[in-house]
């Protein structure tokens, strides 16, 4: 249908594009053309990752416009403002384009011009305009403004504290024997900490934001406590025979029998692994009955767990195992003990159920919830409380938050009648629905159900959403994925609907809570555009194993695949795919067993019970919860489980995180540098075609960047791999902000003495710690502040009474006050930003931070500070003092502001960042690092915990008896939170997986290989290939490596696995020496491509063999007490003969004591040169060295003249442009840039001048060096011969140090230095391997001086150098053990090679 003859002037009296009639565009797919015409319902998308989501939701917004809808009737509601800018500017690139074709058109004009006002945005921006614009119905001053989520937790707090204090005082007054006051004590004294109310404060608030996630957050609370209510209810209810009692039907006895029969299917599965063997050749056949009966045993408590708890109470009860007989006759022992091994696990397991929950009788366990409702009662009382004086407090201060703007916009959409469970719409939600054509929301699996109740409320069956629920990982946020999933499950498949009613959705219905009465249509987008097919493949075969609906809350099934939907043009010389790669590192015991005896105690203590399990007792009331946890499941972890399974704490676990990331940061730099050297092809389809790998294409993706990130920057940086890492912490430790901060501290209040000392040494003020001792002196017993005043007053007086000029430090401190005193005057009559300001301006401080390295990201640091203080006086709050309180208050609470962000899109840089960052991103090159890391299950672990559905699961704790224990409403609570924390780790994974378009490499670390690759073994055995792992297995988990390891077992490309296992030969393999390129198996072939099949390639190696590191070990002297009985006794501690002795030894060897242990190759070169192997020895005797005096005795600090050079050199870079580098300087310069200079790079005069600013931009280079550097000499040395010969070399090593021990009588012949050694370092220029052996090269910047002599000088040159040269070709053979073919000068002054 022709466009224009719909779009005329009128834009409201022409015709509507029917969907039906638009004609199929090519370019979408079947699904895709589906999404974006399909109308007449709710429309759900569950969208894959890389489908071209935004894509679709793009051109469906265009086609619905196109129908003559104006724009600003579309309600589209996207999770990022990022993202609703995007959306709305690609709605005006396709509108300006419609406008190209159609100049005429006025109703595309006014599309333009409506778009500005067009409603895509984000929900809690959504909320906003409609608060602002309806602020008299709620009561709210118009002047009202969000808070800044720093001030409102502060203010939190501060409330909190307050409701604490009238709680506290409460019950002070003890009103009553049974009185609220008494029950908020008895609350603290069981779930506070042992110092303060802390922990309990934090179940408050927990409980508040868990509450504000639901539409009626006081019903809801209500609702949980009548859970407690109930159960008392049923107590006193008699059963009838045949019936169940009443309390059968609470929420956690149902929760608790799923969990069981988990349980319970784990140990069927065991036994039925030990029956088989039972039954094999050689098997211990005589065990087979007592594993029968237990099997028999264990399949009765399946069935009772489906029925009542109950029944499964009373067989637990009467829990007992069969004795195994006596084997007769030959047997396999390895069967033999590995059938006592499986069922030994087995048994454990029902023991240690029936210790953790059959204990005690179910009607105990109903009393219990009895006993903590007061509690309860008292917690929900003290949570409504704060509520109450919360929104008191942020309407004084006129304040709202995101939290306050969902329920604002929920009370106007709800009629006044409007009561859980029946949301009746109010006037201005029927307006507003009548208004919106079509309601559209994107990453709709990230909603939570009162944002989903705000937008049921907006629409009438047109909602579009668009999603994936496999990337839902906010539910720390409070998302709630079961939404999307609700929907999936019950909206059928998509069909082509019919004819689209003139009001452009289906007609209005009667409000429902789950929206209209017209069902709706699911499309499935599962074709990828984005990755290439093996990396799909991969997903596709791991996820199929691991993600099910127990384990993983849906099942993965074809629906949920992932389908290969891109284009990536062959690559001549490629054949297929880049494999999947997995490394595993091996973290060996250390040699003194300290390793093992951590992980021992950890095992004992997780061993030591379940979770709250037993009755226990408790040192103090209200100690802290993680005192008496263990693991999760009741058991202990394997010992694979991942690097920090056992969860060491405190020091041990930093080391352990320490560790395990650098040495993981050190495989990964190496394997980039592996990539970058091969300049593997990357597709780019901005180019159209395949260009080099470059540093911007790779990201390393992590759980957290907790601690992890600093230590790969730091390895990067070590192997000048340019890195960024955005962490969103580090902003209060860096050096420039700790002095601003300590000034402004100063400024408020000058007899502070850490931050008063801070200043004084700092940039700004530059005194020497000899200063500052000199200023304590002069009064030591008071502040600093008073020390500074009386340091200038008895300086002055000396000066008056000597008449000699006064001391230079007291003129610098009189100073100093005075430009603190005009600070603080500055402080009292203006702003605090513009004090900050003039702070930069007068000091110089911004320019000194510029100049520093990593300079431009502290001078946007510094901008930052100055934002913070100009945002903070935009808040109720004013004045320095407390600016400094907010900040002191927010590090108290651990917050940061994030270092602020400097890095561009287009920065040739590797990103690091947090899985979570990650999502909606894509990276050619994806390293997903910290697999083995164990997973972070401490909430668990607290004394209360909390649930949506099941509500409350205290702990009893009796403070008389001093013991605690859980409640069933704890332990159902318990086991359903590890299973959605661990269905959130598996999305998690997933999102990471699918960042990946071309290379995909995992890292992970675990205690020992060969037992992890056996625990894999056995987890997926007897299971097919196809077939989803058993939910035990995967509830099991403690890390990700204990899902991708199982899951890779039956792969073809598992079988490296089975070898570990075994202990084949390859288990002993480690990487190779000095690179790890892949030359085997590197792609996957087009016929496995075809098939579906992902290409693995597995490699592990233990960290010391990875990484050539050597373990220093030390011995400590037990401590001895016999001479602190001694001094006791005031005997002599040691024999007065032996105090004889000692006083009068003197040294044997004082001829060797003006001799230097170390030294340096330049300083003795001289010496060598008749060393050489191409000349004869030298007539001459080698002169000694001795140590000068100024290493023997330093000068004094009074008789020390700086020169002028040296004084310059103490200014700030920023005071120092006019300085030139010395010869000295040049010649390192040139010497780092040579030794960072890529030779696979451009050789051009050009090609030079870019590697060396990138250096100067990785901060590699200086300015100054940069600018001495002379591109034309380096570029005559790349273009000759050697330079040629450099260029194709096999291997090349750059700047080399070495260190040999050489006998002391070599260097000083006229010694006593028989046996002694000394230690010679160095560094070698260049050593380059061609097919017949290694070149050694040193390049000098030597210039000829005037007026001498070219051969001459060459000659000098030649004598001057053969010694250096002579020790370096030494080292390298005997510490290198390669032959040395050949030694050679190149003088780049004259661009001629001289050999030696």
């Amino acid at each position: 249908m022709n466009r224009e003859a719909l779009c005329h002037d009128d834009p409201i009296g022409h015709d509507r594009l029917r969907p039906d009639s638009i004609p199929r565009d090519p370019k979408w797919t079947d699904e895709q053309w589906q999404a974006i015409t399909a109308r007449n319902s709710d429309i759900l998308v569950a969208a894959a990752a890389g489908a071209g989501k935004t894509a679709v939701l793009v051109e469906r917004l265009i086609g619905i416009i196109k129908e003559g809808v104006d724009v600003d009737r579309l309600l589209v509601v996207t999770f990022t403002n990022a993202a609703a800018a995007e959306m709305r500017e690609r709605i005006r690139t396709a509108l300006t384009k419609e406008l190209a074709r159609h100049p005429h058109q006025t109703w595309l004009r006014q599309q333009l011009v409506l778009l500005n006002r067009a409603t895509i945005t984000t929900l809690h921006s959504f909320c906003l305009d409609l608060v602002r614009k309806y602020y008299y119905r709620l009561d709210l001053d118009p002047a009202f403004r969000v808070a800044d989520e720093t001030e409102i937790a502060l203010l939190r707090q501060d409330v909190l504290d307050e409701v604490f204090e009238r709680f506290y005082e409460r019950a002070g007054a003890k009103e009553g024997t049974e009185s609220k006051g008494e029950y908020f004590t008895a609350l603290v004294d069981a779930y506070g900490g042992d110092r303060d109310d802390s922990p309990l404060q934090d179940i408050v608030l927990q409980l508040y934001e868990k509450a504000l996630s639901q539409p009626w957050p006081e019903q809801w609370l209500q609702d949980i406590l009548g859970k407690f209510q109930e159960a008392g209810d049923t107590i006193a209810e008699q059963t009838l025979p045949g019936e169940l009692p009443a309390w059968e039907a609470l929420p956690w006895f149902a929760a608790l029998r799923e969990e069981m029969s988990i349980d319970l299917a784990e140990v069927e599965s065991l036994l039925v692994r030990a029956l088989s063997l039972c039954r094999q050749p050689g098997g211990p056949a005589a065990y087979g009955d007592a594993v029968t009966a237990d099997l028999q045993l264990t399949q009765d408590l399946h069935l009772a767990a489906g029925r009542s708890w109950t029944q499964l109470h009373e067989c637990f009860q009467a829990l007992s195992f069969t004795r195994v007989k006596a084997v007769r006759g030959p047997v396999d022992e390895s069967l033999k003990k590995e059938v006592s091994r499986l069922r030994y696990q087995a048994k454990k397991k029902l023991t240690d159920l029936q210790k953790k929950y059959f204990l005690r009788t179910p009607h105990d366990l109903v009393s219990d919830l009895t006993q903590v409702l007061p509690l309860m009662a008292t917690l929900v009382d003290v949570v409504l409380a704060f509520d109450r004086a919360f929104q008191a407090a942020k309407r004084e201060k006129r304040l709202v938050d995101f939290n306050d703007l969902e329920h604002f916009c929920l009370r106007l959409l709800l009629d006044e009648s409007a009561s859980p469970g029946v949301p009746v719409p109010s006037s201005l939600a029927l307006e507003l629905k009548e208004h919106f054509a079509e309601v559209l929301t994107d990453e709709y699996q990230d909603t939570n159900t009162v944002q989903e109740t705000i937008l049921t409320l907006l629409s009438r069956n047109n909602r579009f959403m668009v999603g994936d629920v496999k990337q839902s990982i906010y539910r720390f946020r409070l998302a709630e994925p079961n939404l999307f999933l609700e929907k999936y499950r019950s909206f059928s498949p998509y069909d082509t609907p019919g004819p689209v009613n003139s009001d452009h959705g289906a007609p209005d219905h009667a409000f429902s809570g789950q929206g209209a009465s017209v069902p709706g249509a699911r499309i499935d987008l599962a074709k990828n555009f984005r990755s290439r097919r093996n990396v799909l493949s991969a997903v596709n075969d791991l996820f199929r194993r691991i993600m099910t609906p127990r384990a993983g809350e849906m099942a993965y099934d074809r629906q949920a695949e992932l389908v290969y939907g891109a284009a990536f043009p062959e690559l001549p010389g490629r054949s297929g795919d880049p494999v999947i790669e997995l490394w595993l590192l091996q973290r060996q015991p250390d040699a003194d067993g300290s390793e093992e005896s951590i992980e021992t105690q950890q095992n004992a203590n997780e061993t030591k019970g379940a979770i709250d399990g037993d009755h226990k007792n408790i040192a103090k009331a209200g100690e802290s919860p993680a005192q008496n946890t263990a693991d999760v499941a009741g058991e202990s972890p394997s010992d694979d489980a991942g690097e920090d399974a056992g969860q060491p704490t405190g020091g041990e676990e930093e080391l352990l995180l320490l560790e395990t990331a650098q040495y993981e940061a050190r495989l990964a730099a190496r394997r980039i540098e592996e990539l970058m050297k091969s300049a593997m092809p990357v597709y780019d389809r901005e180019q159209g075609g395949y260009r080099p790998v470059c540093y911007r294409d790779i990201v390393i993706l992590m759980r957290s960047t907790k601690g992890r990130a600093d230590i790969f920057l730091e390895e990067f940086r070590a192997a000048a791999i340019p890195a960024y890492a955005d962490t969103g912490a580090g902003y209060f430790e860096a050096t420039e902000v700790s002095i601003l901060l300590s000034l402004l501290r100063v400024i408020d209040n000058p007899c502070q003495d850490i931050p008063l000392a801070a200043v004084l040494r700092s940039p700004i003020f530059r005194f020497t710690g000899e200063d500052l001792a000199r200023i304590r002196l002069a009064e030591p017993r008071k502040t600093f502040f008073d020390a500074i005043e009386a340091f200038i007053g008895q300086a002055e007086a000396a000066a008056r009474d000597t008449f000699t000029p006064i001391d230079p430090v007291a003129i610098r401190l009189r100073e100093f006050l005075r430009q603190i005193d005009a600070w603080r005057t500055l402080a009292r009559r203006d702003s605090l930003a513009k004090l900050i300001a003039t702070i930069y301006r007068e000091t110089g401080f911004y320019d000194y931070a510029g100049a520093m390295p990593g300079g431009g990201q502290r001078q946007a640091n510094l901008r930052a500070l100055y934002d913070r203080a100009r945002q903070y006086e935009a808040t109720t709050l004013r004045g320095l003092f407390r600016f400094l309180r907010f900040i002191e208050r927010l590090q108290d609470q651990g917050g940061d502001l994030g270092t602020a962000r400097t890095l561009g899109e287009k920065e040739d840089v590797v990103r690091i960042m947090s899985i979570h960052k990650s999502k909606g991103l894509e990276f050619p090159v994806v390293f997903v690092a910290g697999l083995g890391s164990q997973f972070n299950l401490q909430d668990l672990r607290r004394d209360l915990l909390i649930h949506k559905n099941l509500g409350l699961g205290p702990v009893v704790v009796d403070t008389q008896l001093r013991y605690r224990y859980p409640t069933v409403a704890k332990l159902a609570i318990q086991r359903r939170l590890h299973r959605e924390t661990l269905a959130e780790e598996m999305r998690i994974l997933y999102v990471a997986l699918t960042r990946a378009k071309e290379k995909l490499i995992l890292l992970g670390t675990v205690r020992e290989v060969a037992k992890s690759a056996q625990q894999w073994l056995h987890d997926a055995e007897g299971i097919p290939v196809a077939a989803a792992l058993p939910d035990e297995v995967l509830l099991r988990a403690k890390c990700y490596l204990d899902w991708i390891g199982p899951a890779l077992v039956g792969h073809p490309d598992g079988q490296e696995i089975r070898r570990w296992a075994e202990g084949a030969p390859a288990l002993g393999a480690t990487l190779p020496e000095n690179n790890l390129t892949m030359t085997k198996n590197e792609t996957m072939t087009e016929q496995e491509r075809i098939d579906g099949s992902s290409r693995w390639r597995l490699f592990y190696a233990a960290k010391k063999e990875l990484i050539g590191l050597r373990k220093e070990t030390g011995s400590e002297t037990p401590f001895n007490p016999v001479w602190l009985e001694k001094l006791r006794r005031l005997e002599p501690i040691i024999p007065t003969d032996l105090v004889d002795a000692s006083l009068s030894w003197s040294y044997p060897y004082t001829g060797l004591s003006g001799i230097a242990a170390k030294v340096a190759v330049s300083r003795i070169k001289k010496q060598f040169v008749w060393h050489s192997p191409e000349t004869p020895p030298s007539s001459e005797t080698p002169p000694s060295l001795e140590i000068p005096p100024s290493l023997e005795t330093p000068p004094s600090l009074e008789t020390q003249t700086p020169s002028p050079d040296a004084l310059v050199d103490l200014r700030p870079r920023f005071l120092q442009q006019d300085r030139r580098l010395t010869a000295t300087e040049r010649g390192s310069a040139v010497h780092l840039f040579l030794q960072h200079l890529d030779l696979a790079g451009e050789i051009s005069q050009a090609g030079i001048a870019g590697q060396a600013d990138r250096l100067v931009k990785l901060e590699l280079l200086s300015l100054e060096q940069r600018q001495a550097l002379n591109e034309e000499e380096i570029l005559r040395f790349l273009e000759s011969p050697l330079g040629h010969r450099l260029r194709k070399a096999k291997q090349v090593m750059r700047e080399v140090p070495f260190t040999l021990a050489l006998p002391a009588a070599e260097i000083y012949p006229e010694k006593r230095a028989e046996g002694e050694s000394v230690i010679i370092q160095g560094v070698i220029d260049c050593l380059f391997e061609e097919d017949d052996g290694w070149l050694l090269l040193d390049y000098k910047t030597d210039r000829c001086p005037v007026g001498m002599d070219r051969e001459r000088w060459l000659q000098q040159l030649r004598d001057s150098y053969l010694g250096q040269v002579n020790l370096y070709h030494r080292a390298v053979e005997s510490v290198l053990k390669v032959k040395v073919k050949g030694r050679c000068l190149f003088l780049l002054s004259i661009g001629r090679e001289m050999a030696l």
